[in-house]
């Protein structure tokens, strides 16, 4: 169980790691293609989208916990918190598409004024990290599960004399 939660956590880094390069909102129309949102620029269009850089920083520390084997509790509950970052981050972003809206106005050749409005659409990026929160959901509660086990055979092998035989001194 150790080692798929390793695993696991390395994974989840590895896409999140991808999901700096790959655009997280897109535009359909290729003409504003220098325009498509990245992960960094997503994470600050909300007051609430700056979670999901601290859900990243759980999903490391979550991987260092399930490498080194330090606090296996403390690091499960650590990436479960850094999964509920990550999804009101998420949320915060989604909400506040209008944010990177790309505004174009002009004349038609007989003189009518045109314009609109074009909104960026979630891409792939945006299933990285779909993917890499629900892989770190899955090696969080992994880690609790293992850090359980190992609590409750520690207790066993620590098990106190049965009451009436105590040691003689």
């Amino acid at each position: 169980m150790r080692t798929t939660t390793r695993v696991l956590t390395a994974v989840t880094v590895a896409l999140f790691a991808a999901a700096f390069w790959v655009p997280v909102l897109r535009f359909t129309d290729r003409r504003f293609s220098s325009d498509d949102i990245g992960l960094i620029s997503a994470a600050t269009a909300g007051e609430l989208s700056p979670l999901i850089f601290l859900g990243v920083l759980a999903a490391v520390v979550l991987c260092f916990c399930a490498f080194t084997g330090m606090l296996p509790r403390a690091g499960g509950w650590i990436g479960l918190a850094g999964c509920v970052c990550i999804a009101a981050g998420a949320v915060s972003v989604l909400s506040n598409l209008w944010m990177f809206g790309i505004l174009w106005d002009g004349v038609t050749a007989d003189g009518m004024p045109t314009g609109g409005m074009i909104l960026p659409e979630p891409w792939w990026g945006t299933a990285l990290i779909a993917a890499a929160t629900l892989i770190l959901a899955l090696a969080s509660i992994l880690q609790l599960v293992a850090a359980h086990r190992s609590r409750r055979a520690q207790a066993r092998r620590a098990d106190p004399a049965p009451a009436g035989e105590e040691s003689a001194s």
